[in-house]
């Protein structure tokens, strides 16, 4: 009896063993994220979705972190449990194999990228722990940017002011200046123009006086003295 007993409990722990150890042993999770969200500071909060997937990993949950990449640096907000409350919130939904991280009180400092982790912690099979690929978060504050648009708009409104009255400033001749400066233009002109016939004339003019002085002078040698 005793010895039956003994067999009874050793096939027990083998069933234990089998069952959890070897399971364990070939553990795979997955974790999947959206690549982007994007939000306003006048939501006062966003919530990121992480879904899981957990196979062979035994009856054991597996634990849920969430990191946050910032430019410089980089740190864990909830492992599981969020060390800042107030700011971050984990909402795990394992029948929809699902864990939400909530971030309250948005700023833009808040933009980063979310990485959500999984791990199968009785499980040392490298694929027991996986993170996804991250969600970057974009948090703007529309307070900010409307000015910041009426600003650019005054800014080229007053370039094109500007280059209006630059336009309109440039030193331009009246139409009585301008009149009077082509009729001055015409009539110097046609001054030249005169000038060169008359000097024409005169030189034709002096030509035929010599002609006729030397017909002349000619004539009164020919006569018989």
């Amino acid at each position: 009896m005793l010895a039956h007993k003994r067999w009874v409990l050793v096939l027990v722990l083998e069933f234990i063993r089998i069952f959890y150890c070897t399971e364990a042993s070939n553990c795979s999770v997955t974790a999947t994220q959206p690549p982007f969200m994007e939000a306003e500071t006048s939501l006062n909060s966003v919530t990121i979705p992480c879904n899981y997937s957990s196979e062979r990993c035994g009856r054991f949950a597996p634990k849920i972190l969430w990191l946050r990449f910032l430019a410089h640096t980089h740190e864990v907000l909830c492992d599981p449990t969020c060390t800042n409350t107030t700011k971050f919130k984990v909402h795990p939904k394992t029948s929809k194999h699902e864990n939400l991280l909530e971030i309250n009180h948005l700023s833009v400092g808040d933009s980063a990228i979310y990485v959500c982790g999984i791990a199968s912690t009785h499980s040392k099979a490298i694929t027991s722990k996986q993170t996804g690929n991250g969600t970057v978060l974009v948090v703007r504050d529309r307070g900010i940017t409307i000015p910041l648009v009426i600003i650019s708009l005054l800014i080229l409104y007053l370039i094109a002011l500007l280059a209006i009255f630059m336009f309109l400033s440039k030193p331009k001749l009246k139409p009585t200046e301008s009149g009077g400066m082509k009729g001055k233009h015409n009539a110097g002109v046609k001054e030249s123009r005169e000038a060169v016939c008359r000097a024409v004339a005169k030189e034709f003019l002096k030509k035929k006086r010599k002609q006729r002085l030397a017909f002349g002078n000619h004539q009164k040698t020919d006569k018989p003295s």
